[in-house]
């Protein structure tokens, strides 16, 4: 019997077109309804770990309008979420269903937005299409909080994080190094998976697609979880000396990514993390070694580019684009500064922070900076700390800082995979503190 279902699937495979992308959804789809028969907390912990592989899948969206999508991230999210919650109802036994106060004023924000898009007479599928990506915040905490229980669980899925993120930049190599090999994984003979960067005096810059993962914006997936690969590094130097060249080979994998997607923005947001990391942690200097031994590797057309931002003689149509697209925003800002335009008003601007401002007003950016203010002081807190908890809370601080430059020069809100992943980040801080007091306790 087994044969011969492996033998009609076969033929069923040969007849379509069915790769590597539609295996994979199929393979994650059944994973859920296993959810779904059985949902035990062993389970559904299971379910929370898929949720962190989903991460990687990248562009693997379902269109149910040509703008309104479904990722598998949103599916996995709110199912757990639901059947955790039924499990512990039908059991009668407490979850604790507490939300911080600055996410609950997100969440109103989320409704203002969206009553003033649609007062507006804007298209419902564009409103939710935006408003969802912030919303996502709310299963995303829930489940780190009831899932993330103790140091064997933060290190566990830091970890995996690390899998993902490995995975995702080794398909960008892949794009460089073998890309006929690339495009048969993704199923598409016919994509480029390189593209050729130029500025307006026609210096060229070689960046990859990550055409299995779906888009360039790839590399800011991997920046999010990138300090944790560093965190590893850093304090295996002196202690192991396998696990030091394991993670200075991901760690390169992973910069490798980075760079080969080709934004300046994540460029400095790197630069950044390094130098508030090596503020906190004076170990953390042996990554200005890295990189004077790795900076003379990198091409004269990587210095043209880095430095396009203060020296527009390198610069590209891009930059003066992006621009437009801020000073267009903070025009609609000026004009409804109270409760903005709504979802879908600003369009793509490329400035998440802008694009809050002008979707939800001033009174939105600034609730959203608040939030991001009272995550950032958690780690503060802990920084001083010398064991496991102060070693993590130094990296999230540096991680927070660098994200913030992120958010503020370039546009990942509109897109649930990429936002979705820095949610995650940045509930990660609150289990970092509750562990912190436990640890205290015992």
């Amino acid at each position: 019997m087994a044969c011969f279902v492996v033998f009609l699937i076969g033929r069923a495979v040969a007849a379509s077109n069915f790769g590597p992308r539609e295996l994979v959804i199929l393979v994650f789809a059944i994973i859920g309804v296993g959810m779904f028969m059985a949902p035990t907390y062993a389970v559904l912990r299971g379910g929370f770990f898929l949720l962190i592989l989903t991460f990687g899948l990248g562009w693997r969206t379902i269109y149910l309008t040509p703008v309104l999508t479904v990722h598998p991230i949103e599916v996995i999210a709110y199912a757990v979420l639901g059947l955790r919650i039924l499990q512990t109802s039908l059991r009668k036994t407490p979850l604790d269903l507490r939300i911080p106060t600055p996410i609950l004023l997100l969440i109103g924000l989320v409704v203002a937005g969206t009553v003033v898009a649609l007062l507006g007479s804007r298209r419902l599928d564009l409103v939710v299409q935006e408003a969802k990506n912030l919303l996502i915040i709310v299963p995303i905490y829930f489940l780190v909080q009831w899932f993330i229980q103790n140091r064997s669980d933060w290190e566990f899925t830091v970890n995996l994080l690390i899998f993902v993120i490995t995975y995702v930049s080794l398909l960008g190599l892949l794009d460089f190094f073998a890309p006929g090999l690339s495009r048969a994984i993704a199923n598409d003979p016919a994509t480029p998976t390189y593209y050729d960067a130029r500025s307006l005096i026609g210096v060229g810059f070689i960046r990859v697609g990550f055409i299995f993962y779906g888009n360039f914006l790839a590399g800011f997936f991997i920046f999010t979880f990138f300090p944790f690969t560093v965190h590893h590094f850093v304090h295996a130097l002196g202690r192991s000396l396998w696990r030091t060249g394991f993670f200075i080979i991901l760690m390169t994998i992973q910069l490798a990514g980075i760079y080969l997607s080709g934004y300046r923005g994540l460029w400095y947001a790197s630069l950044v993390f390094v130098i508030v990391y090596t503020l906190l942690r004076r170990r953390a200097t042996v990554l200005w070694l890295y990189a004077v031994i790795t900076y003379p590797l990198a091409p004269i057309t990587f210095r043209y580019r880095f430095l396009s931002l203060i020296d527009t003689t390198w610069a590209d149509s891009s930059q003066y684009s992006r621009l437009a697209r801020v000073q267009n925003a903070v025009s609609l800002m000026k004009q409804a500064p109270l409760f903005g335009v709504g979802w879908g008003g600003s369009g793509y601007v490329h400035s998440d922070l802008i694009q809050l401002g002008a979707n939800l007003g001033i009174p939105g950016l600034l609730a959203f900076i608040f939030w991001w203010a009272t995550l950032v002081a958690m780690p503060w807190h802990l920084i001083r700390r010398r064991d496991w908890v102060g070693n993590y809370a130094a990296v999230l601080f540096a991680s927070m800082i660098a994200l913030l430059v992120v958010l503020a020069g370039e546009g990942l809100f509109v897109f649930v995979q990429t936002i979705a992943p820095i949610w995650f980040l940045f509930v990660m801080n609150y289990k970092l503190y509750i562990l912190a007091q436990h640890a205290d306790e015992t």
